[in-house]
């Protein structure tokens, strides 16, 4: 008797187990479909700038292949977390192959916290994303491009930057540097 209630509460138990990895299952493919990583071209650029107005911006174009790029993104995640939110946004922009969009990209992300909207840039013209972002720039990566409240741009460079070169420009940025 006790051994058939036993297999019961491992039938259970199971059972249970699985229903637990099904949900999670749905939860994150949720969260995945909330923050998809949609494409952005240089037309679209000057739209993503504006949506921004009333805040600090910064866009950070970087790549997976580029390991400058993920050497800086862990400081730039931690830099964040000195401002508020409603004072600063900060956006990414995958200089990467659109078949990375849903796999290396977002695992990326995901290991280094990254909680900031993200990009992908839309094949076939690079250059005019390049052009949009900054007509300076020559595609080095990584770049970054911070804007201040009113959407000009204030700082603009193709270097990889630490935490605290990250903090400066931020904070010089909402001081009205």
């Amino acid at each position: 008797m006790k051994r058939n209630h036993f297999r019961s509460l491992l039938v259970k138990s199971t059972t249970a187990r699985a229903l637990i990895v099904l949900l999670l299952a749905f939860m994150i493919a949720q969260c995945a479909k909330k923050h998809p990583i949609e494409t952005l071209d240089g037309s679209q650029y000057s739209d993503l700038v504006k949506s921004h107005q009333g805040k600090v911006l910064l866009v950070n174009v970087w790549a997976t292949w580029c390991d400058p790029c993920l050497e800086e993104m862990p400081g730039l995640v931690s830099a964040a977390t000195q401002f508020k939110p409603e004072d600063v946004s900060i956006v990414l922009i995958a200089a990467d192959s659109l078949n990375l969009r849903d796999t290396t990209i977002p695992a990326f992300l995901k290991k280094v916290n990254s909680t900031f909207p993200a990009y992908i840039q839309s094949p076939g013209d690079p250059q005019g994303l390049i052009d949009a972002v900054d007509k300076e720039w020559g595609g080095e990566l990584p770049y970054t491009v911070v804007y201040d409240r009113t959407g000009r741009k204030v700082y603009g460079k193709p270097a990889p930057l630490t935490r605290a070169d990250f903090v400066r420009v931020i904070g010089d940025a909402l001081k009205g540097k």
